[in-house]
């Protein structure tokens, strides 16, 4: 049996198909993704004589080497470039001692060094004092490397071409300069890049950008390093290749057929990249500092983005960038999300000024976004915890842009790349609250693994008290979906890299190099995450344990330096917040990308720096010897050959993170693995961990562990070692980037589709459409007009039913805290106030707290605990007990019931019992959340068990509660006896609104259902006369779509007629009869919560501020500003603006929903 492998498909027609798609519009519509930072590097190419320069040139960048294939420290300039023997491999791929310098490239400093070091050798035979000829060695070479490098032409960058690079006026064919001032034409696609770029001649290039080539242009474009996984997962939803930059690619052009095919199954999107600049270079990729953009160069660069790459960028001033990305991004987030907490003492002021500027740049992006967002079928990606805050604030911007209606149906997916924390580490962040609501904007919420997805819903359940389900989460009226999409990496690509020559030649130079030995090999960042420091010492445990190994095995660790961004300085913009759709941004990319610098808690990247090198110079003295040293530190960005041919000739890789998303080089690892199939060494705290069950898994900080997993994986028998890279390889094969990109595009459209349906569409019979205000409102005031005029009729009115807790004010903890707010308490009192109207509110709350609540307002009925106790406006008698119509007394049952509830009161921190005259609660929403509920099901078991099955008694299960109660009981009887007694003498209802949140809510649901099924009976028993009643039949038979109490189902899209029923004709002088079979004419049942909700309702409202702003528009009031008014402690970012639904469909489209609704 042969292990699974990677087999690209070269072929002539990729380019053709690439060019058809490209011309064609894409099947699925588009994908606004918002980035941090855009997949491309703004170059300038006519740099200021007076412009500072900073940065090495081969940081963070894509470079071209001169003549060398991407050769690395061996580089060396144009005129001296030569082809790399294995000799010079060695060189370029492992220098003998640790270093944090750039490498030499003078070849006669390099000399000079490696005399110096012989000499220094020389001068003392003992072991002991290596470490310090070394930290010696270190200084002199970084001596002469600063002397080289200020000496040296630096390499030129790989610019990107542009659409029409053959014309005349355009750069040099193969140049892969892409200008503002070229000829374009034909199509564009996101990040295009040639295949002839990758062998583009140095001088062609250089003669491209020069000031003599007319015209002259003044900007150019650079693939970013890094993100290589990200970038073609989304190049592949395009259904073409495209040039994405590598984690490990300084200069190649990734172009090819492979990737093509593996993006070949759709579906296909037209992508759009929406992000911020990042600093500003110079065509050798040095980055220009302080440089000031001014108008023309915002408006060259916006052109000349969109039309070559699809980018929109993103407008926010130096100032806030900085602070958002190295200040509140990299200082808070990143270590918190890495659980690593802050131990710096501060008095706040800072971390204030950083949360400013997280919302100033989410907030920019919402705007750059909302500006180019088409409702015609564009879906919105937010990428990362840059912006965790966007969803919820695009969906605001949206409402105003577009309507409310438009940003309710808004497709907007979140994919948190990094590890999600559990909820007692996030707990710790001042701004939980904030943060996880603007998360809960989104439509759907993506992670790497199960493990994140699990901490993330346990964040919204104990941080924020909201429901859960085990497919999303239930957050001011809407469901947003969470999702588990594991990233891999382009597999295809990676195959055709690693089989290059290059990377077969320097892979043999290797194994030359150290014949006899075994190679241990370590790719990582260094920052304190990637666990470095650990791995260090893990490796001296394992000399130190197993000394038969020592001479016979060398580590050698790539680190790269985390990298600093530029400055830039918007003119007029000192502090200003990011600009609307129609600003160029220009971002600042400040700050250490890698998330070690200034991190609370942790080391400095110079610190970590040191302590590394100090490491290995510990390492090297103790078990090396004068012409062998175990540690091979080399610590800068490698070319991609050398990075292949690294884990191309490795013995084992190693690989100790102690926290990490999802680390590709794993992938990487396996890939170029099939022929030698060494094995995999990975930190059991990588995101990769879950999936890569070949792999020895271990933990870094068990340095003893790692020793005992390196030795066996330096022994282990060829027939494991087969089997466990099988098990690896089939992983990385399958669960490619493209997979990934297009799973979770297939989720968010399928997200889209759930939204619509809910608008009106039949594809999910339990989808409850969006209150409609417009018709709502006009039946409220037309209700009262009909009949009026007609002699005998009855006097029309309105019943207005309201539940409490959940539909009038929001839950709380403490039900003492639901008070009702001023704006509710001013609607109900004008709602009261209009003659024509009868409004109760029927709670499960008892007497007393309802009359001290809201019975001061005349005109009010109220119901308290679920119906057991009524009391009419203008009533005389006050509270009527309706227990004693059915002989249930509670003395004989609740202390049975109670003796229960404190068994699990007392077992159940945080719970109690709420004593009523005809029930009993016990709440366990201060308990936690987990514990709560499982105690919870326990409880109704044990009273199923031993007090329902012998009692007329049944149980409520509330929102945290649980509630015991007669069986006869309920609202669902109250509606029943205010239909049929709570029209004064003259009068008829002819107009029902029943609004309410929780199951016990559903009994007066039913009961308005049930009563159009007794009109309905009533017309087939020809009840009604005449054409009337011919007519009505229809809009009857449509209300009473609910016939099964025992199925609650909901129709997806109610129509006109499906919430009316027949009106019947009472008999003059039959007054009492005839109300007894009236059934109002317009009947509207909402319920409070999310449109997925399984209810019988027709209609939903996000929350109770909807419900109050409702009645607030009946009476003339101004409306509530935001939902702000209704909760205290409501977070400064808007809650997400889920507007109306769009016009339910036909009745017959409403009735074949019904039918398959009842069919479920």
């Amino acid at each position: 049996m042969v292990p699974p492998s990677i087999t690209a498909i070269p072929g002539p027609g990729a380019a053709a198909a690439a060019a058809a798609c490209t011309a064609a519009p894409c099947a699925a519509g588009r994908i606004l993704h918002l980035l941090h930072t855009l997949p491309v590097q703004a170059v300038l190419l006519d740099v200021p004589a007076d412009a500072r320069l900073g940065g090495h040139p081969l940081t963070g960048l894509s470079s071209a080497v001169a003549g060398s294939s991407m050769a690395g420290s061996a580089s060396v300039s144009g005129a001296s470039s030569r082809r790399h023997s294995r000799a010079s491999t060695h060189n370029a791929v492992l220098p003998t001692l640790a270093h944090a310098a750039p490498i030499i490239t003078d070849a006669p400093a390099a000399a000079a060094a490696a005399a110096t070091a012989a000499a220094g050798v020389k001068a003392s035979a003992l072991v002991a004092a290596l470490g310090e000829i070394q930290a010696q060695q270190l200084r002199d070479q970084q001596h002469r490397a600063r002397a080289a490098n200020a000496s040296a032409n630096p390499p030129a960058l790989r610019l990107l071409p542009t659409s029409a690079s053959a014309s005349t006026s355009s750069p040099a064919p193969g140049s892969g300069v892409s200008s503002a001032g070229a000829t374009h034409g034909g199509s564009t696609s996101a990040l295009n890049d040639s295949p002839d770029n990758a062998s583009a001649d140095p001088a062609a290039a250089a003669a491209a950008i020069s000031p003599a080539t007319p015209p002259t242009p003044r900007w150019a474009l650079a693939p970013r390093r890094g993100h290589s996984a990200l970038y073609a997962g989304i190049q592949s939803l395009a259904h073409k290749a495209a040039a994405s930059p590598d984690a490990c690619d300084a200069a190649s052009a990734p172009t090819d057929p492979a990737s093509t095919a593996s993006a070949a199954t759709g579906p296909f999107h037209e992508s759009v990249y929406i992000g911020t600049l990042g600093p500003i270079v110079d065509s050798h990729g040095r980055i220009v500092e302080q440089y000031e953009l001014s108008a023309a160069d915002r408006a060259e660069l916006a052109d000349l983005l969109w039309r070559e790459q699809r980018c929109i960028p993103v407008l926010v001033d130096d100032d806030t960038a900085s602070k958002h990305y190295s200040g509140y991004c990299k200082s808070t987030l990143w270590p918190l999300f890495h659980y690593i907490l802050w131990d710096g003492a501060t008095d706040g002021r800072r971390e204030l000024l950083d949360w400013a500027a997280y919302e100033r740049v989410n907030l920019a992006f919402a705007q750059v976004a909302a500006e180019h967002y088409d409702p015609q079928g564009d879906l919105i990606w937010v990428h990362d915890y840059h912006l965790l805050l966007a969803p919820s604030l695009l969906r605001a911007e949206l409402a105003r842009v577009h309507g409310e209606e438009t940003a309710h149906l808004a497709a907007i997916g979140l994919f948190i790349h990094t590890p999600f924390p559990s909820s007692e580490v996030f707990r710790c962040l001042p701004k939980r609250t904030p943060l996880l609501e603007g998360i809960l904007g989104a439509s759907l919420v993506g992670f790497q693994t199960y493990s994140y997805c699990r901490h993330f819903v346990s964040c919204c359940t104990r941080v924020l008290g909201l429901e859960s389900s085990p497919t999303g989460i239930d957050f001011h009226g809407h469901h947003v979906a969470v999702g588990i999409f594991p990233i891999g990496i382009d597999a295809q690509r990676t195959e055709v890299k690693r089989r290059a020559p290059a990377v077969a030649e320097k892979a043999a130079a290797l194994r030359d190099m150290y014949a006899g030995k075994r190679i241990v090999v370590g790719r990582d960042k260094l920052d304190q995450m990637r666990g470095v420091h650990q791995k260090l010492k893990a490796f001296g445990q394992f000399l130190e344990t197993y000394p038969e190994w020592r001479g016979k095995v060398v580590l050698i660790q790539v680190t790269s330096p985390t990298t600093t961004g530029g400055q830039l300085v918007l003119p007029g913009d000192a502090g200003g917040g990011g600009g609307g759709g129609a600003s160029i941004a220009a971002s600042s990319g400040s700050g250490g990308s890698g998330g070690s610098a200034g991190i609370g808690g942790g080391l400095s990247a110079a610190k970590l720096e040191a302590k590394v090198s100090e490491l290995v110079a510990n390492i090297n003295g103790k078990y090396g010897s004068l012409d062998f040293q175990p540690v091979h530190h080399i610590h800068r960005a490698i070319a991609p050959d050398e990075y292949y041919a690294l884990l191309t000739a490795a013995d084992a890789g190693l690989i100790t993170s102690v926290r990490d998303g999802m680390n590709t080089t794993s992938h990487e690892f396996v890939v170029c693995q099939q022929e030698h199939m060494a094995p995999l060494i990975l930190s059991e705290f990588t995101g990769t961990a879950g999936s890569l069950s070949g792999a020895m898994l271990v933990n870094p900080w068990d340095f003893a562990g790692v020793a005992a997993a390196l030795h066996d994986a330096l022994t282990i028998p060829r027939e494991e070692k087969f089997a466990r890279h099988h098990q690896m390889m089939d992983h990385v094969a399958r669960y490619t980037a493209p997979q990934w990109a297009r799973s979770f595009a297939r989720a968010l459209v399928g997200t889209r589709a759930r939204l619509q349906s809910g608008a009106g569409g039949a594809l999910d019979a339990h989808t409850t459409p969006y209150l409609h205000r417009e018709r709502c409102l006009a039946e409220y005031r037309a209700s009262v007009a009909d009949l009026g005029g007609e002699d005998g009729a009855l006097r029309p009115m309105r019943l207005i039913l309201f539940d409490y807790d959940g539909t009038l004010s929001p839950i709380v903890k403490v039900p003492e805290m639901a008070r009702p707010t001023p704006e509710l308490l001013e609607a109900l009192a004008a709602l009261c106030a209009d003659p024509a109207n009868r409004v109760f509110v029927i709670s499960g709350r008892d007497q007393a707290t309802l009359d001290a609540w809201v019975g001061h307002i005349d005109g009010l009925g109220l119901s308290a605990e679920h119906g057991s106790f009524l009391k009419y406006p203008y009533d005389a008698r006050g509270w009527l007990d309706l227990t004693e119509e059915h002989g249930d007394d509670p003395a004989v049952w609740k202390p049975e019931v109670v003796d229960i509830f404190n068994f699990y009161t007392e077992r159940t921190p945080g719970s109690f019992i709420e004593h009523k005259r005809c029930s009993v609660t016990w709440h366990y929403r201060l308990a936690d959340p987990s514990f709560g509920a499982f105690q919870a099901r326990e409880c109704q078991n044990h009273l199923e068990n031993s007090t329902l099955s012998k009692r007329p008694l049944e149980i409520l299960v509330g929102k945290k509660n649980l509630e015991v109660r007669p069986i006869a009981v309920n609202k669902g009887e109250i509606v029943k006896r205010l239909l049929a007694t709570a029209a004064p003498p003259g009068a008829r209802f002819e107009y029902v609104f029943c609004v309410g949140d929780d199951r016990t809510d559903e009994d007066m649901f039913r009961a308005l259902h049930q009563s159009a099924a007794e009109a309905a009976a009533a017309v087939a028993a020809g009840s009604v006369d005449g054409g009337e009643g011919e007519a009505k039949a229809d809009e009857v038979l449509l209300l009473g779509h609910q016939l099964d109490a025992a199925a609650p189902t909901t129709t997806a899209a109610p129509t006109a007629s499906a919430s009316a029923s027949a009106a019947t004709s009472p008999t003059t002088g039959e007054h009492g009869a005839a109300r007894d079979r009236y059934h109002p004419r317009h009947a509207w049942t909402v319920t409070v919560g999310s449109s997925t909700k399984r209810t019988l309702a027709d209609w939903h409202v996000q929350s109770p501020h909807h419900v109050v702003d409702v009645m607030r528009e009946w009476a003339g009031l101004p409306r509530v500003a935001s939902a702000s008014g209704m909760a205290a402690g409501a977070s400064p970012v808007p809650s997400p603006a889920f507007g109306r639904a769009a016009s339910p469909t036909s009745a017959l489209a409403g009735a074949e929903a019904e039918y398959e609704a009842e069919e479920d």
